[in-house]
Protein backbone atom coordinates (compact mmCIF):
# COMPACT_ATOMS: atom_id res chain seq x y z
CA UNK A 1 0.00 0.00 0.00
CA UNK A 2 1.22 3.48 -0.86
CA UNK A 3 2.37 5.23 2.35
CA UNK A 4 0.43 8.30 1.20
CA UNK A 5 -2.75 6.23 1.28
CA UNK A 6 -4.06 5.98 4.82
CA UNK A 7 -7.01 3.70 4.05
CA UNK A 8 -7.99 1.57 1.08
CA UNK A 9 -10.83 -0.97 0.97
CA UNK A 10 -12.26 -3.01 -1.90
CA UNK A 11 -15.58 -4.85 -2.24
CA UNK A 12 -16.16 -7.01 -5.33
CA UNK A 13 -19.47 -8.64 -6.23
CA UNK A 14 -20.53 -10.95 -9.08
CA UNK A 15 -24.07 -11.43 -10.38
CA UNK A 16 -24.92 -14.28 -12.80
CA UNK A 17 -27.46 -13.42 -15.45
CA UNK A 18 -28.81 -16.96 -15.48
CA UNK A 19 -29.33 -17.90 -11.82
CA UNK A 20 -29.48 -15.89 -8.61
CA UNK A 21 -26.34 -16.02 -6.42
CA UNK A 22 -27.93 -18.09 -3.64
CA UNK A 23 -25.37 -20.89 -3.48
CA UNK A 24 -22.20 -19.07 -4.46
CA UNK A 25 -20.77 -18.12 -7.81
CA UNK A 26 -19.23 -20.83 -9.97
CA UNK A 27 -18.29 -19.07 -13.21
CA UNK A 28 -18.87 -16.24 -15.63
CA UNK A 29 -20.94 -16.21 -18.81
CA UNK A 30 -22.59 -13.76 -21.19
CA UNK A 31 -25.21 -11.72 -19.40
CA UNK A 32 -23.31 -11.80 -16.11
CA UNK A 33 -21.75 -8.77 -14.52
CA UNK A 34 -19.19 -7.87 -11.89
CA UNK A 35 -19.30 -4.88 -9.56
CA UNK A 36 -16.11 -3.49 -7.99
CA UNK A 37 -16.23 -0.84 -5.28
CA UNK A 38 -13.12 0.83 -3.85
CA UNK A 39 -12.83 3.37 -1.05
CA UNK A 40 -9.55 5.27 -0.94
CA UNK A 41 -8.51 7.91 1.58
CA UNK A 42 -5.23 9.78 1.28
CA UNK A 43 -3.22 11.74 3.81
CA UNK A 44 -3.36 14.83 1.57
CA UNK A 45 -6.16 15.95 -0.76
CA UNK A 46 -3.62 17.09 -3.37
CA UNK A 47 -2.25 13.56 -3.82
CA UNK A 48 -3.61 11.90 -7.00
CA UNK A 49 -5.58 8.67 -6.93
CA UNK A 50 -5.66 6.61 -10.12
CA UNK A 51 -7.56 3.32 -10.53
CA UNK A 52 -5.76 0.99 -12.96
CA UNK A 53 -7.12 -1.93 -14.98
CA UNK A 54 -4.61 -3.79 -17.18
CA UNK A 55 -5.97 -5.36 -20.36
CA UNK A 56 -4.77 -7.81 -23.04
CA UNK A 57 -6.33 -5.84 -25.94
CA UNK A 58 -6.91 -2.23 -26.92
CA UNK A 59 -10.07 -0.77 -25.35
CA UNK A 60 -12.38 1.92 -26.64
CA UNK A 61 -13.33 4.76 -24.32
CA UNK A 62 -16.55 6.75 -24.67
CA UNK A 63 -17.25 8.99 -21.70
CA UNK A 64 -17.78 6.76 -18.67
CA UNK A 65 -17.93 3.55 -20.74
CA UNK A 66 -15.08 1.33 -21.96
CA UNK A 67 -15.24 -1.78 -24.16
CA UNK A 68 -12.61 -4.39 -25.00
CA UNK A 69 -12.36 -7.93 -26.31
CA UNK A 70 -10.57 -10.90 -24.82
CA UNK A 71 -7.18 -11.81 -26.25
CA UNK A 72 -4.80 -14.68 -25.57
CA UNK A 73 -1.99 -12.10 -25.40
CA UNK A 74 0.55 -14.73 -26.40
CA UNK A 75 -0.68 -17.39 -23.96
CA UNK A 76 -0.74 -20.93 -25.35
CA UNK A 77 -2.29 -22.68 -22.35
CA UNK A 78 -5.87 -21.42 -22.68
CA UNK A 79 -8.73 -23.91 -22.30
CA UNK A 80 -10.92 -21.99 -24.75
CA UNK A 81 -10.08 -20.14 -27.95
CA UNK A 82 -13.40 -18.30 -28.27
CA UNK A 83 -13.61 -14.56 -27.80
CA UNK A 84 -15.71 -12.62 -25.32
CA UNK A 85 -16.23 -8.93 -24.70
CA UNK A 86 -16.47 -6.68 -21.66
CA UNK A 87 -18.23 -3.36 -21.18
CA UNK A 88 -17.11 -1.37 -18.14
CA UNK A 89 -19.30 1.44 -16.85
CA UNK A 90 -17.79 3.83 -14.31
CA UNK A 91 -20.41 5.13 -11.86
CA UNK A 92 -17.96 6.78 -9.47
CA UNK A 93 -16.07 9.02 -9.31
CA UNK A 94 -18.04 11.71 -11.07
CA UNK A 95 -16.82 13.75 -12.80
CA UNK A 96 -14.30 11.22 -14.06
CA UNK A 97 -11.33 11.22 -16.40
CA UNK A 98 -10.56 7.90 -18.12
CA UNK A 99 -7.30 7.54 -20.03
CA UNK A 100 -6.47 4.70 -22.41
CA UNK A 101 -2.75 3.94 -22.38
CA UNK A 102 -0.62 1.24 -23.96
CA UNK A 103 0.39 -0.34 -27.22
CA UNK A 104 3.89 -0.34 -28.73
CA UNK A 105 6.16 2.06 -26.85
CA UNK A 106 3.76 2.47 -23.91
CA UNK A 107 3.02 -1.15 -23.01
CA UNK A 108 5.16 -0.88 -19.84
CA UNK A 109 4.57 2.80 -19.12
CA UNK A 110 5.20 4.25 -15.67
CA UNK A 111 2.69 5.85 -13.32
CA UNK A 112 1.09 8.84 -15.07
CA UNK A 113 1.41 11.08 -11.99
CA UNK A 114 5.11 10.42 -11.41
CA UNK A 115 7.19 12.83 -13.55
CA UNK A 116 10.24 10.56 -13.16
CA UNK A 117 8.40 7.51 -14.52
CA UNK A 118 7.32 8.79 -17.94
CA UNK A 119 9.04 6.11 -20.01
CA UNK A 120 8.56 2.48 -21.01
CA UNK A 121 9.82 0.30 -18.13
CA UNK A 122 11.54 -2.56 -19.97
CA UNK A 123 14.90 -2.34 -18.17
CA UNK A 124 15.84 -4.10 -14.95
CA UNK A 125 17.69 -2.49 -12.03
CA UNK A 126 20.98 -2.89 -13.89
CA UNK A 127 19.70 -1.08 -16.96
CA UNK A 128 19.44 -4.24 -19.06
CA UNK A 129 16.49 -4.83 -21.36
CA UNK A 130 14.79 -7.85 -19.82
CA UNK A 131 13.23 -10.30 -22.27
CA UNK A 132 11.45 -11.92 -19.32
CA UNK A 133 9.30 -8.79 -18.99
CA UNK A 134 7.83 -9.52 -22.41
CA UNK A 135 6.95 -13.17 -21.87
CA UNK A 136 3.25 -14.00 -22.38
CA UNK A 137 0.59 -13.59 -21.29
CA UNK A 138 0.86 -9.84 -21.68
CA UNK A 139 -1.34 -6.89 -20.73
CA UNK A 140 -0.06 -4.20 -23.09
CA UNK A 141 -3.00 -1.85 -22.47
CA UNK A 142 -4.50 -0.28 -19.39
CA UNK A 143 -7.30 2.00 -18.31
CA UNK A 144 -6.56 4.83 -15.88
CA UNK A 145 -9.58 6.14 -13.98
CA UNK A 146 -9.06 9.38 -12.09
CA UNK A 147 -11.46 11.70 -10.25
CA UNK A 148 -12.11 15.01 -12.00
CA UNK A 149 -11.39 16.84 -8.74
CA UNK A 150 -8.97 15.91 -5.97
CA UNK A 151 -10.08 15.41 -2.40
CA UNK A 152 -8.98 13.42 0.63
CA UNK A 153 -11.52 10.62 0.20
CA UNK A 154 -12.61 9.12 -3.12
CA UNK A 155 -14.87 6.29 -4.23
CA UNK A 156 -14.48 4.12 -7.34
CA UNK A 157 -17.51 2.12 -8.49
CA UNK A 158 -17.40 0.03 -11.67
CA UNK A 159 -19.87 -2.34 -13.31
CA UNK A 160 -18.39 -4.82 -15.81
CA UNK A 161 -20.75 -6.63 -18.22
CA UNK A 162 -19.80 -9.81 -20.11
CA UNK A 163 -20.84 -10.43 -23.74
CA UNK A 164 -20.44 -13.22 -26.29
CA UNK A 165 -20.37 -10.72 -29.18
CA UNK A 166 -19.23 -7.12 -29.60
CA UNK A 167 -21.84 -5.13 -27.65
CA UNK A 168 -24.10 -2.81 -29.63
CA UNK A 169 -26.75 -1.70 -27.16
CA UNK A 170 -25.31 -2.80 -23.83
CA UNK A 171 -27.35 -2.48 -20.67
CA UNK A 172 -26.48 0.40 -18.36
CA UNK A 173 -26.53 0.53 -14.60
CA UNK A 174 -28.14 3.38 -12.70
CA UNK A 175 -26.19 4.93 -9.81
CA UNK A 176 -27.68 4.84 -6.32
CA UNK A 177 -26.66 7.04 -3.40
CA UNK A 178 -28.72 7.09 -0.22
CA UNK A 179 -28.40 6.61 3.53
CA UNK A 180 -24.60 6.66 3.65
CA UNK A 181 -24.32 4.11 0.85
CA UNK A 182 -23.43 4.18 -2.83
CA UNK A 183 -24.32 1.54 -5.36
CA UNK A 184 -25.86 0.51 -8.65
CA UNK A 185 -29.24 -0.61 -9.94
CA UNK A 186 -28.52 -3.21 -12.63
CA UNK A 187 -30.98 -4.76 -15.13
CA UNK A 188 -30.17 -8.46 -15.71
CA UNK A 189 -32.70 -9.99 -18.11
CA UNK A 190 -35.84 -10.56 -16.03
CA UNK A 191 -34.09 -9.43 -12.85
CA UNK A 192 -33.42 -6.04 -11.36
CA UNK A 193 -30.42 -6.11 -9.03
CA UNK A 194 -29.63 -3.30 -6.61
CA UNK A 195 -26.36 -3.42 -4.69
CA UNK A 196 -25.30 -0.78 -2.18
CA UNK A 197 -21.95 -0.38 -0.42
CA UNK A 198 -21.18 1.45 2.82
CA UNK A 199 -19.29 4.71 2.35
CA UNK A 200 -17.69 4.61 5.80
CA UNK A 201 -16.82 2.13 8.53
CA UNK A 202 -16.30 -1.58 7.94
CA UNK A 203 -17.00 -3.00 4.49
CA UNK A 204 -20.67 -3.79 4.12
CA UNK A 205 -23.81 -3.03 2.17
CA UNK A 206 -27.04 -4.54 0.93
CA UNK A 207 -28.14 -6.67 -2.03
CA UNK A 208 -31.69 -6.65 -3.39
CA UNK A 209 -32.92 -8.79 -6.31
CA UNK A 210 -36.30 -8.60 -7.99
CA UNK A 211 -37.44 -11.29 -10.41
CA UNK A 212 -40.33 -10.44 -12.75
CA UNK A 213 -41.31 -7.67 -10.36
CA UNK A 214 -41.31 -9.92 -7.27
CA UNK A 215 -38.80 -9.72 -4.41
CA UNK A 216 -36.38 -12.66 -4.63
CA UNK A 217 -33.61 -11.56 -2.28
CA UNK A 218 -33.09 -8.70 0.16
CA UNK A 219 -30.29 -8.91 2.73
CA UNK A 220 -27.18 -7.22 4.05
CA UNK A 221 -23.91 -8.17 2.40
CA UNK A 222 -21.70 -10.47 4.50
CA UNK A 223 -18.94 -8.68 6.41
CA UNK A 224 -16.85 -11.81 6.93
CA UNK A 225 -16.07 -14.85 4.79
Amino acid sequence: MDPACSRRRRQPAAFPGGAPPRDGYAGAAAGDCFVIFDRVESTDATLPKVWFLHLPSEPTVDGDTCVWGSDLAGDTGAYSMGRSWVTMQTLAPQPVRITRRGGPGQDFWGHPCNPDAQYNHTLDNQGIDQKAYRLPPLSPWRLEVEPGTRQTRDYFLHVLWLHDDPPKDAERAEPIEDGGRIGARIPLRDRLVAVRFDLTGACGGRLTIEESGEAAHDAELPREL
